[in-house]
């Protein structure tokens, strides 16, 4: 769906962006349950970044209307995202071993991995993938929720 970019800078103008950031990330981490919460991974700083990156596309594109589904530069961008978290990661190696169970066992519900690969790679392939399909899912939820906020308040604005 395209959006004015002027009505777009009008809502997020008006947004406590912060506390919207944190209201979405709630919704999905403790009232849907959608995914584990673990110390490892800040689905804040992966929502925020997002907020930060829709700013940023808002403010660099040149044309009137700009487009808020599931693109493949939207793709890329989490994708990117997703590398920056996986490579920060440092977790002492109980918490590290929770976690990974943790996400591998997401991962093997969302049928990411199964259980010949589980057998057969390293231990910290395991836990880079099984986190980058954790993230990457959790970014997906949230820009699918976040676009559906500004696409509402975009409707009030308009009346």
């Amino acid at each position: 769906m395209k959006v004015n970019k002027k009505e777009l800078r009008e809502v997020l103008r008006n947004w406590d962006v912060q506390n919207k950031t944190n209201k979405l990330k709630d919704e999905i981490i403790e009232k849907d349950e959608l995914f584990p919460i673990l110390e490892s991974i800040s689905y804040y700083q992966c929502a925020r970044l997002w907020e930060i990156n829709t700013k940023i596309e808002l403010e660099s594109s040149n044309e009137e209307f700009i487009e808020l589904e599931w693109t493949e530069k939207v793709k890329q961008t989490i994708i990117k995202m997703t590398d920056f978290f996986v490579a920060q990661n440092e977790n002492d190696l109980e918490t590290m071993l929770y976690e990974l169970w943790e996400k591998i066992e997401y991962s093997l519900e969302k049928k990411y991995l199964n259980l010949e690969e589980i057998e057969n790679w390293k231990l910290i392939d395991l836990f880079e993938k099984a986190e980058y399909n954790l993230i990457f899912d959790f970014l997906k939820e949230f820009n699918k929720r976040f676009k559906q906020e500004l696409i509402n308040d975009i409707e009030k604005l308009k009346g």
